[in-house]
């Protein structure tokens, strides 16, 4: 029912404003007292908001799919289903008294800092914040559960739950489809009982999610009156856990199971062993199947991007921000709608191939038709009349721009920038290539991702550059929201204090969080010790540390400007190209054109060590 596969975020920003669509002109019930034959049925209010300066959502689709739920439930009769649209504050407090209802649902986009965004004067956005949720449904005792289904409308769910025995919020951003499923999920489940039961409804959802291959069904999350949260479900992934042989996760799957024998008070999620742990400590990209993958908000944009005909997107961090971890999940997505998927690694590629540009064109087409099951030989099919670019595109043309579309990511492109003999030649082929899709169908069927920590210092051709075409990805380092998600799969909950203190330390470095989180998981160490070692030898980050140090000592240049960034107890400036290179590395930030550490270990640690 989708048609083409909607990659949307149901976030609190967009970079586009986008008109409200509804799948019927009448869709604004009216308003007015339920009807009487309505009276004594379960009563579900759905509130949807996308207002005109928000990025667009599917929510008629959302309605449908409840819709339809309900329909083939077998206590379907027993429901009556109001709806409420481009809902403004003053029209949900009106709904609310009007159809004095037992669950109440709102569909829109929601804030990291709490609260949920309805419509305001002119259509446009308008934030409701999480203490007035919660005094509105102080108000309603007849409420029994409430469905948030918008991005980190965990805090939001927290606030309500005060007052109503179940919320459900998410604790992350979650995307359209996943939102959709969640929906459909929980209210068909909740029509097959006799009586709500709205833990299996929430369970049921979850898995409905990760059912469909979607990898969110841990974003949902369910808190009781009070407080409690019910046990999260994690999907195993199956099909890429089977994939992966008898190490894979699948025998710790957390999977709710309620005890008759045991209070429902009693119940509590399963322990996660310690080798599972320590997969979220591990260096490079995170397992498509890992339950530790905190997923980036820029997700689905990426994979809407490389569906495109002749596509090039480019994502870009410093090191150990997840690029990587994105763009494998990227290239999943791509397999999943039928690409032929390739990964070139050039940091892992032999240093004699960067030694000459007509190797590396020769090499470069026969290590992306290696996989594909193509070996042409390139000494064959080569001519010297044509040059190395000629030749190489040739060759895509004739042998590997065939059948289906072919997705080519480029892991580690800026390893490129050492060899200008390289780099000006391979960087105007790909601008090339990306021109001619749009004259030329056979090239539609490229989708390049160009994976990268830094683009090239040296000034460049910019018609012979892909670094200002196409469609950009820039990760950065987590934001609270974040770092307390993942917190909550390794079982912890950080009060405001620690989270506080765990940001200032790491800065929200993704791979500083991941090394923090398991000690304390499994009981090794507490937030506090860590903390009062992390900047010393002996402490948690010693190795990541002194590769770091070694590397600026290669490089006196940077030494000096990070020491002058690390002694500054404010703001400094730095030499542009100096500021580049570290900003690549993860060691700093820019502050407008001034810069400073990244985070307070990186500050204390090489304050001292540069000293020396």
């Amino acid at each position: 029912m989708f048609g083409s596969f909607s990659y949307k975020l149901r976030s609190s920003t967009a970079d586009i404003a986008y008109p409200i669509v509804s799948s019927a002109a009448d869709m604004n019930k009216a308003r007015g007292m339920m009807a009487p034959e309505n009276l004594g049925k379960r009563k579900i209010l759905f509130f949807a908001a996308n207002p005109r300066d928000t990025e667009y959502l599917n929510l008629p689709a959302e309605v449908e799919e409840i819709r339809d739920g309900l329909g083939r439930a077998k206590y379907r009769d027993s429901f009556t289903f109001e709806e409420r649209w481009a809902t403004p504050p003053r029209e949900m407090q009106n709904a609310l008294l009007e159809v004095d209802p037992q669950i109440v649902h709102f569909s829109g986009h929601g804030s990291s800092v709490g609260e949920l965004i309805l419509e305001g004067e002119g259509g446009l956005q308008q934030p409701v914040p999480s203490k007035e949720l919660y005094g509105l449904f102080g108000l309603f005792p007849s409420i029994k559960c409430v469905v948030l289904n918008a991005c980190f409308s965990k805090v939001q769910a927290e606030a309500i739950a005060a007052h109503v025995p179940y919320t459900v919020g998410m604790n992350a951003p979650i995307g359209d489809r996943a939102a959709i499923e969640f929906a459909a999920g929980f209210y068909r489940a909740l029509g097959t009982k006799e009586k709500l039961d709205f833990e299996f409804a929430f369970h049921f959802a979850c898995r409905a999610i990760s059912f469909q291959g979607i990898p969110e069904g841990q974003t949902p999350v369910c808190i009781l009156k009070g407080g409690r949260r019910l046990p999260t479900y994690q999907s195993t992934s199956g099909a890429a856990a089977s994939q992966k042989g008898s190490n894979s996760t699948r025998e710790i799957s957390l999977v709710y199971k309620p005890t008759k024998d045991v209070p429902h008070e009693a119940v509590s999620p399963p322990s996660v062993s310690a080798e599972i742990l320590r997969l979220g400590s591990q260096d490079g990209a995170v397992d498509l199947d890992s339950p530790f993958y905190v997923r980036s908000p820029l997700e689905e944009r990426a994979c809407e991007a490389v569906n495109r005909p002749g596509a090039l997107l480019r994502i870009k961090s410093s090191h150990g921000m997840g690029k990587s971890s994105l763009a494998i999940r990227v290239l999943d997505y791509a397999k999943a709608q039928g690409h032929r998927t390739v990964t070139i690694d050039f940091k892992a590629t032999n240093e004699k191939f960067f030694q000459d540009l007509d190797q590396f064109a020769k090499w470069f087409c026969a290590s992306v038709g290696k996989p594909l099951g193509i070996r042409k030989r390139t000494e064959d099919y080569w001519d010297d009349m044509f040059g190395p670019n000629g030749n190489c595109e040739d060759y895509f043309q004739d042998y590997l721009l065939t059948g289906e579309p072919l997705t080519l990511a480029l892991e580690n492109f800026d390893r490129l920038f050492d060899y200008p003999q390289i780099e000006t030649d391979f960087c105007a082929l790909l601008r090339g290539w990306h021109e001619k899709a749009k004259r030329d169908d056979r090239w539609d069927l490229l989708r390049l991702v160009i994976v990268y920590s830094q683009e090239s210092y040296e000034p460049k051709d910019i018609n012979q550059s892909p670094f200002n075409v196409g469609f950009p990805i820039e990760l950065g380092p987590w934001t609270q929201a974040e770092v307390e998600a993942l917190s909550a799969q390794y079982r912890l909950t950080f009060d405001q204090q620690d989270l506080s203190n765990l940001m200032d330390l790491t800065g929200g470095h993704p791979h500083l969080v991941h090394l923090i989180l398991p000690s304390i998981a499994l009981g090794e160490s507490s937030l506090s010790e860590i903390m009062a070692i992390a900047a010393t030898e002996a402490g948690i980050y010693s190795s990541h540390l002194r590769e770091r140090l070694i590397y600026l000592e290669k490089h006196p240049e940077l030494k000096e400007a990070m020491q002058s960034v690390v002694e500054a107890d404010e703001l400094v400036r730095i030499k542009s190209q100096d500021a580049h290179r570290l900003v690549s590395m993860g060691l700093i930030k820019r502050v407008s054109n001034d810069v400073e550490p990244l985070c307070r270990v990186y500050q204390e640690y090489f304050r001292e060590q540069l000293a020396v």
